[in-house]
């Protein structure tokens, strides 16, 4: 749910994001002048997104907190030179369409807990 808290809260600056679908990963699409500010701004806070051609892709995982995604939307306030206003990753769970997983899970199939 963080990266969807994420995407949404990106888009609300006015960013596009590239993917509807997406997991953990997201991408969004930047102007060359907003990934040079990122590169800088998020180079201050010790952060690796990935730049390629016009996309900042951004992967998140089970280690990512909060704090974490309130950090990345305050890099893109910045670079975008808009207020950044912290949130939370309490969002709805997206839709995954045809992805969605009809079938049973195997029976052979154990789960460590």
């Amino acid at each position: 749910l963080k990266a969807q808290s994420l995407a949404s809260r990106l888009q609300a600056m006015g960013l596009n994001i590239k993917h509807t679908l997406f997991f953990d990963t997201v991408s969004v699409e930047a102007d060359q002048a907003t990934k040079k500010a990122l590169q800088k701004f998020s180079a201050k806070l010790m952060m690796n997104f990935f730049y390629q051609n016009d996309v900042v892709t951004i992967s998140l995982d089970e280690t990512t907190s909060d704090t974490d995604v309130n950090d990345i939307v305050r890099v893109f306030a910045m670079a975008k030179s808009v207020e950044f206003l912290p949130g939370n990753s309490k969002v709805k769970a997206a839709s995954f369409g045809k992805l969605k997983r009809e079938s049973s899970i195997h029976p052979k199939i154990q789960f460590l807990s």
